[in-house]
Parts: structure tokens; C-alpha cells; sequence
């Protein structure tokens, strides 16, 4: 017998009693555990992880490695497709049968439909805070109005993580760093924008205009990590850019030059959150919530105040603002910093990506409904022509994007 046939019938064997016990757990029930949304199989797991290391084992035998990792990858596909099987026929035999037509309960239904709600609660905050925003503007001025809501929700923040005993101290500098310097793009850099540009523009432009972030979000994922992407994504994009450029060039009751200065502050703002949620899917992040929003708006903070000494130091407003106006700035902050996040965050997590992002494309529906309710500010024609061209565009983006299945295009 040459030494280059050991490995392999080492691994037959092994493939061998991987099929004896795969007869086995068919042949006798297990009783699956329920864990939050998962369930959990005791048999099937323990057996594959063992295949894992036998798999890893054989990969660095002496003799015949081209023989090993050919048969290795058989023996660990073969028995992904036993471990599959068997979950099946487990589920199978412990689903209750059914005479209607009425769908089954399950736990991960119930917990998809909170996670839904809570997505929908942060679209409620973040298109609610836009009129209110554009209310106290003229009370302060953007640097003011961003370092106050910042610091309020950096104080509700860390108070959240004195009660939840959070702590900081298992993070590495570098990771602390990370996460610090892209907290500085949102909630600092992009709003500090979208308030400079509403000081300008109408509260229903801005609405509209953050439609556009999911469209941003795909850009940037394009253009940074080599997303491969449909055609058809690239025409919705541009369509629903026409839609805003419809309602900007279109809307007869606004200052036209003004008015666009101020939608391309906005839409400058709308552009770094997206790049904000681009760099965050792909950077370092913390296993705690509270603390990784604790330290994102810390850096924001910094950010904010840099932004107000550089304001004051070209005749800007350096005092505080009187309590009427700053009350209301630090309700807001809790509202789309705080709340606004908090929400997203626990609905996004083991969510569909793009359901998430389809339903906070409600944000600029929400945004427009509460500028004309809040402010009273008067919605034209134009404005549903343009806003359906450009949310539609969106919607058609992201369930197409569920479709095709966006992944990276590099290895």
C-alpha cells in the first residue's frame, strides 16, 4: 500500500460513519430547543463541528495533499447537505400539520414584526425632526443648534450606559479611534449640513431630499468595495435624482437661487450619511449598542464644537442662546439622536437589509406630511409629481436589489 492512498480511505471511512449517524438521527427523533429565533439541534451540530476537525486534520497530512483537500472538500459538503437534511426533517416532524390555509406561528414572526416596529418608529422620529429643525433655526444658528442636540443625546446616552453597567474598558484604542472618527460624519457633519442648507430651502425639499440617502448608501458601496450592481439600479438612481431636480427647479413659490444653494447643502448632507452607513458596515463595531452610539456622538460632539469655534470666529453668535430657544433644540436632539438611533439599531440588527432600508424610505413621507401639518408650509403639484418620481425610484431600487442579491465583487 503507497503511502498517498492513507488519506484517502481515512477519509472514506470517516465519510462512512458520517452516513452511519446521519441513518441514525433519521431514525430517531430529536427534540429541537427554541433560543430566541433560533432553533437549535443537539445531535447535528456537535457531529458537524467534529467533520470540521477532521476536515482541518487531514488538510495537513504528509502524503497526497491534492488527494486530501479534494476529498475533504467532499466530506465537508457532504455533510452540510446531511446537516441540512437532517434540520429539515426535524422541523418537519415537530411542525403540528395544519388543515387551512392560515399561516403558522413562529417565534421569528413575532420578532421580524417587533423588529418592523421598531424600524418604523425610528422613520417616525428622524421625518418628525425636520420641521421641528427648521422651526428653532431662526432662534440659533446651525453650529449652535447641532452642538446642543448632540450634547443632550450624548447625556441620555451615557446615563443609558451607567444603567445597562456598560463598559469601555475591553475596547482597543484603535477600535475606540475607528468608531469615534466615523461618528464624526453623522450625526456632526452630515446635519450640520442639512441645517446650513435649510436656513434656505423649504422643510418639504429637505423631506424629499433625504430620499435620496439609500440611493448614496449603493453609490458608495459601488464605488469603495466593488459592489456589483444591476443597470437597471443605475437608470432608478438617476430617475429618482430627476425627481428632486423636478421639485427644486419646478416649485414656484420658493427663491430660486436660494433655494438652491440650500438643496445642495442638503443634499451634500444626505451624501455623508450615506457615507456614514457605508463605512459602518464595513468598519470595526461594538458588540453594545449604547456604547458604540455613546462613542460616535462623543467624536460628533467634538466635531460640533470645533465647528462652533470656527463659526464664532467669523462673527457668529459665541454666547449661549436664551432657554426658550435652547429647550426645544435639546428636545429634538433626543428625538432623532438619541431615540431616532436607538430604534434603528434594534430594528436593523438580523433584519433584510433592504427591507430596512425600504421602510425608512417612509422618512421623507413622514417628513412632508409633518412639514404641512407643523408649519403649514404650502405642498404644490409639483411636489407629489416629484416625490413619487423619486421614492418610487428608491422602492424599485431596493426590491430589485432583494432580487439580484448585491455582494462584493472581490473575493
Amino acid at each position: 500500500m503507497h503511502e498517498h492512498q492513507l488519506p484517502r480511505e481515512r477519509v472514506d471511512r470517516q465519510r462512512m460513519r458520517l452516513r452511519q449517524q446521519h441513518q441514525r438521527i433519521h431514525a430517531r427523533p430529536v427534540q429541537p430547543r427554541v433560543a430566541g429565533d433560533r432553533v437549535l439541534y443537539p445531535v447535528v451540530q456537535p457531529e458537524r463541528e467534529r467533520a470540521q476537525q477532521i476536515v482541518q486534520a487531514l488538510l495537513f497530512h504528509v502524503g497526497a495533499p491534492s488527494i486530501c483537500v479534494r476529498h475533504a472538500y467532499n466530506l465537508n459538503h457532504r455533510f452540510t447537505d446531511v446537516s441540512h437534511g437532517a434540520a429539515r426533517s426535524i422541523r418537519a416532524a415537530a411542525r403540528p400539520h395544519s388543515t387551512g390555509r392560515q399561516a403558522e406561528w413562529s417565534p421569528r414572526m413575532n420578532d421580524n414584526a417587533r423588529k418592523t416596529g421598531y424600524l418604523i418608529m425610528a422613520t417616525l422620529c428622524w421625518g418628525v425632526a425636520i420641521p421641528f429643525s427648521k422651526m428653532v433655526l431662526p432662534a440659533l444658528s446651525p453650529a449652535w443648534l447641532i452642538v446642543l442636540q448632540i450634547a443632550a443625546s450624548v447625556t441620555v446616552l451615557a446615563c443609558l450606559a451607567v444603567a445597562q453597567r456598560v463598559s469601555l474598558t475591553g475596547i482597543v484604542p484603535a477600535q475606540l479611534a475607528v468608531v469615534a472618527l466615523i461618528g464624526m460624519l453623522e450625526p456632526c457633519g452630515a446635519y450640520y449640513l442639512g441645517f446650513v442648507g435649510m436656513q434656505s430651502t423649504s422643510a418639504l425639499h429637505t423631506a424629499v431630499i433625504f430620499a435620496l440617502e439609500p440611493l448614496g448608501i449603493l453609490a458608495f458601496n459601488i464605488a469603495l468595495f466593488r459592489f456589483r450592481v444591476d443597470r437597471r439600479l443605475l437608470v432608478a438612481g438617476v430617475v429618482a435624482l430627476l425627481g428632486v431636480v423636478v421639485i427644486t427647479l419646478g416649485d414656484p413659490s420658493a427663491d430660486g437661487r436660494a433655494s438652491l444653494r440650500g438643496d445642495a447643502f442638503v443634499f451634500a448632507g444626505v451624501m455623508v450619511a450615506a457615507l456614514y452607513v457605508s463605512l459602518s458596515t464595513q468598519a470595526v463595531t461594538l458588540p453594545s449598542t449604547t456604547a458604540m452610539l455613546l462613542i460616535q456622538q462623543a467624536g460628533s460632539l467634538l466635531l460640533a464644537l470645533v465647528l462652533l469655534g470656527v463659526d464664532a470666529g467669523r462673527g457668529g453668535p459665541l454666547r449661549l442662546p436664551a432657554w426658550p430657544a435652547v429647550w426645544p433644540a435639546l428636545a429634538i436632539g433626543v428625538l432623532q439622536f438619541t431615540l431616532a438611533f436607538l430604534f434603528y439599531f434594534r430594528g436593523a440588527r438580523d433584519n433584510a437589509s433592504y427591507w430596512s432600508v425600504v421602510v425608512l424610505n417612509l422618512i421623507p413621507v413622514v417628513g412632508i406630511a409633518a412639514s404641512i401639518l407643523i408649519l403649514g408650509e404650502s405642498a404644490s403639484p409639483i411636489y407629489f409629481v416629484g416625490g413619487a418620481i423619486t421614492i418610487g425610484a428608491v422602492l424599485y431600487t431596493h426590491l430589485r436589489e432583494r432580487r439580484t442579491g448585491l455582494a462584493p465583487a472581490r473575493a
